[in-house]
């Protein structure tokens, strides 16, 4: 296991909690600060022993790249820091230590002098259970991987389906929430289905129905109007059907359940709206918001406690050039959070005075599938193709270590040439340990990994 060497303990432990951007930069950003002299240990610890680089998630539901190209084992992109894989469930703030469990079962508490919660958020189903049960996400890999072999085992099963109202409910996938996930979501699963059901003969085009539902006016309410309003031509011009003013008020089976209005016939539920606090931190006793997010100070120190930081999507961070307002969850204010975070962390160590963090929006790119996108670049507004090279040239840049670059880029440009794999991803095993047969498995036990047809289980 990596870490510093001391030739006995160090004097300072800083433990970070989270495997994202903020927890995995905050790290990378300690080892250029502290020197040896420091006798600091620095270990992250994460359920995952990779980093996701998230914003290609909807690209690996696409198939336009492998499974494991978006990801980077956290071992080889640190040089010192000590990883532990296993999951926090508690913080105990007054002992200074936090439970973890690890993989075997095993639970130990971990000491520190400095922690840092970067721990994420995870999805929101305002209270319906019935969606958070039956629903698929677009958040970890996972899901993306489920959410791939989900689009593909729909043809398959409709390249066989005789009834034509079931055969309609099996092709229509409804994707729910129009921000950013959900645009990208829905339109590189429209991009998928549309080119893999040219080797299904008796599917045809008008047959497939990629639906997104909006509860607002409009989709993508990062974006002004008149980008907004190109994407919509966009999208729909692929193909994919839109509908504003629209509230998913549950599921079953065979249907989507919609607000004052009439259900829509559908198999698969893709949910990506809607936010919520991660449990380690709602079952702490960190300062919280009235939602429930940590609690910090422009220099992301939790109030009331000297020597706990929080960056991220679970922390609330004043956005001191835009008062009244708070840092936004996107990854280009995370990776810029982090070397903050770790400088405030060792000038904390030093005696120093912390700096309160401030970041301006560079801008936002977001692709809309078949070589369109939008986006903003400083003062710039950009549209269709350029925006969709300026998304790829960007994130390829931002993607960490040469080699998943590389392998992205030959992705990208074997796809171009040859078109998307449509083979799914076994997840299970030949035998189940359950006894089930492979039947069961691909096809509908209600117990089984989301790759199956027949319901919708996440």
């Amino acid at each position: 296991m990596r870490g510093a060497n001391f030739g006995g303990s160090p004097d300072r432990r800083i433990l970070i909690v989270g495997g994202g951007f903020g927890a995995v930069y905050t790290a990378l950003g300690l080892e250029k600060l502290l020197k040896p002299e420091d006798r600091t240990e620095v270990t992250l610890v994460n359920p995952e022993n990779f980093f996701l680089f998230t914003p290609m998630l909807a690209e690996i539901v696409s198939s336009q790249i492998d499974t494991s190209h978006a990801i980077n084992p956290l071992r080889r992109m640190f040089k010192r820091t000590r990883f532990v894989e296993g999951a926090a469930k508690s913080i105990d703030l007054a002992a200074q230590s936090v439970l973890v469990r690890h993989p075997n079962g095993d639970e130990f508490g971990y000491p520190y002098d400095h922690l840092v919660i970067a721990v994420g958020a995870r999805v929101g189903y305002f209270g319906m259970e019935d969606v958070e049960k039956n629903s698929y996400t677009a958040k970890t890999l996972g899901d993306a991987i489920r959410l791939r072999n989900r689009a593909i085992a729909l043809l398959e099963i409709a390249e066989i389906e005789r009834n034509p109202d079931s055969r309609a409910e099996i092709l229509t996938l409804v994707v729910a929430g129009g921000g950013f996930t959900g645009v990208e979501v829905a339109a590189e699963i429209n991009d998928l289905i549309r080119q893999a059901a040219k080797s299904y003969p008796s599917i045809t085009q008008r047959d497939l129905r990629v639906i997104l539902v909006e509860a607002k006016n409009r989709i993508l309410p990062e974006f002004d109007e008149g980008l907004a309003a190109f994407a919509t031509k966009r999208l729909r011009a692929s193909g994919v059907e839109l509908r504003t003013n629209t509230t998913v008020a549950g599921v079953t089976d065979h249907a989507v359940l919609i607000k004052d209005q009439d259900p829509i016939p559908s198999r698969t539920l893709i949910w990506n709206t809607g936010v919520a606090p991660n449990p380690l931190i709602a079952g702490s006793d960190l300062p919280q918001t009235g939602r429930g997010w940590v609690k910090v100070d422009a220099t992301m120190r939790a109030e009331g406690w000297a020597n706990v930081w929080a960056l991220g999507d679970c922390a609330q961070i004043p956005d001191i050039l835009n008062p009244g307002h708070n840092q936004p969850a996107l990854a280009q204010h995370a990776i810029r959070e982090a070397p903050a975070l770790a400088r405030n962390i060792v000038a904390s160590m030093r005696g120093e005075v912390a700096q309160p963090f401030h970041y301006r929006t560079m801008g936002q790119l977001a692709t809309l599938g078949h070589f369109n996108g939008i986006g903003t670049i400083g003062p710039f507004r950009v549209q269709g193709l350029v925006a969709w090279l300026a998304w790829r040239s960007y994130y390829l840049w931002r993607l960490p270590r040469l080699e998943k670059r590389l392998r992205v880029a030959t992705d990208w440009t074997v796809d171009l040439i040859f078109g998307r794999d449509i083979s799914q991803i076994q997840t299970y095993a030949a035998t189940s340990p359950k006894g089930r047969d492979l039947e069961d498995d691909l096809y509908g036990n209600p117990n089984d990994e989301p790759s199956t047809v027949k319901g919708t289980h996440r």
